[in-house]
C-alpha cells in the first residue's frame, strides 16, 4: 500500500467505529499477496493455554501446531494477527459454542478451517527436587463455511507429562509434548480432509512435438505441490490431455505452469487448464 487518506473518521456506535478511507495500492503487491489470502488450505489456530493456573503468555501448544502445519505447506495465520481481533480467551470461548463467530473469523481472514481448543498444565508431584507436571488439551477443527467439525477433527489428550526443577518449566514441557502429539494428529486429519477434497483437473496442451515431450510434461506436473496424481489422457500434436488430481484452487496450478518457460498459459477455469507448448 502506497498511502491512505482518512475521508471520514467515523463515530463510535454500539461499540463499533466505521472509518471511510481512500487508499492507493500497487497492483503488483496485491497480486503477490492474493494467493495467500484466498487459499483453500488457509488455517486459523486459536488455543487458550494455562500453566499452573495462570495464562501461558507465550503459547506453547499453539506454536507447535502452527509450526507443524506451516512446515507441511498449509497457510497458517500468524497468531499475533488474531490477537488484534479480540482477547485470546474471549475469542476462544466464543468459538467453542458460537457458529456465527466461526464464520466471522473465517471470513475476516479468508480461512477455510479454524482450529480452536484449550490446554492446561497442572503440577503432579515432586521427588528429590524434580517436579513433574501433566498436561491435557482438546482441539476441534471447524469448517468456517458450515461451522461443522470435520471428520476426525476432535483431538483430546490427557496425562501428558513433563519434568523440570520447577513447576512452571515442567508445565511448559508437558504442554510442548502435548502440542507435538496434537500437531501430528491434526496434520494427519487435515491431510486426509484435503485428500478427500481432491478433484480432477484437465490439463490440455497444444503443440507437443513428441510422445516423449508429452510424458516429460506429465512428469513435470506430477512434481508440482499438492498434485496427488497425474494420468495420461491421450497424446496428440494438436492437443494432448493430462488428468490431474488437485485439492487447491485451479488458479495456483495454472500460475505455477505459467512460470515454466516451455508453456504459455492460454486459459483456465475451475476444472480445466489450456496451455501451448513453446518450441
Amino acid at each position: 500500500m502506497l498511502s491512505t487518506d482518512v475521508l471520514d473518521p467515523g463515530k463510535p456506535q454500539d461499540g463499533e467505529v466505521r472509518v471511510k478511507i481512500k487508499a492507493r495500492v500497487k497492483a503488483a503487491d496485491v497480486k503477490e499477496r492474493l494467493p495467500d489470502l484466498v487459499s483453500e488450505l488457509s488455517v486459523v489456530v486459536v488455543m487458550l493455554e494455562q500453566n499452573m493456573g495462570q495464562p501461558q503468555t507465550q503459547p506453547v501448544v499453539e506454536n507447535e501446531i502452527v509450526t507443524r502445519l506451516s512446515d507441511a505447506n498449509y497457510r497458517v495465520l500468524d497468531p499475533s494477527h488474531l490477537q488484534r481481533v479480540a482477547q485470546r480467551d474471549q475469542l476462544a470461548a466464543r468459538l467453542r459454542g458460537d457458529e456465527r463467530t466461526v464464520r466471522e473469523i473465517g471470513l475476516k481472514f479468508l480461512a477455510n478451517l479454524i482450529i480452536v481448543g484449550e490446554a492446561t498444565a497442572q503440577p503432579s508431584q515432586s521427588t528429590q527436587g524434580i517436579v513433574s507436571a501433566h498436561a491435557r488439551m482438546t482441539a476441534r477443527v471447524i469448517e468456517a463455511e458450515t461451522g461443522r467439525i470435520i471428520p476426525g477433527g476432535n483431538v483430546s489428550l490427557a496425562q501428558v507429562r513433563g519434568f523440570a526443577q520447577n513447576a512452571r518449566t515442567a508445565g511448559e514441557r508437558a504442554l510442548k509434548k502435548a502440542g507435538e502429539e496434537a500437531a501430528d494428529r491434526l496434520q494427519q486429519t487435515l491431510d486426509k480432509y484435503f485428500g478427500q477434497k481432491n478433484r480432477r483437473i484437465e490439463v490440455r496442451v497444444k503443440g507437443l512435438p513428441s510422445l516423449d515431450e508429452y510424458r516429460a510434461t506429465k512428469a513435470f506436473l506430477e512434481k508440482l505441490r499438492w498434485v496427488s496424481g497425474a494420468t495420461e489422457g491421450g497424446y496428440s500434436r494438436d492437443e494432448s490431455l493430462i488428468l490431474i488430481m488437485y485439492p487447491e484452487k485451479t488458479l495456483y496450478l495454472a500460475a505455477r505452469i505459467r512460470e515454466e518457460k516451455r508453456y504459455r498459459l492460454l486459459e483456465f477455469d475451475r476444472n480445466r487448464i489450456l496451455v501451448e507448448y513453446r518450441l
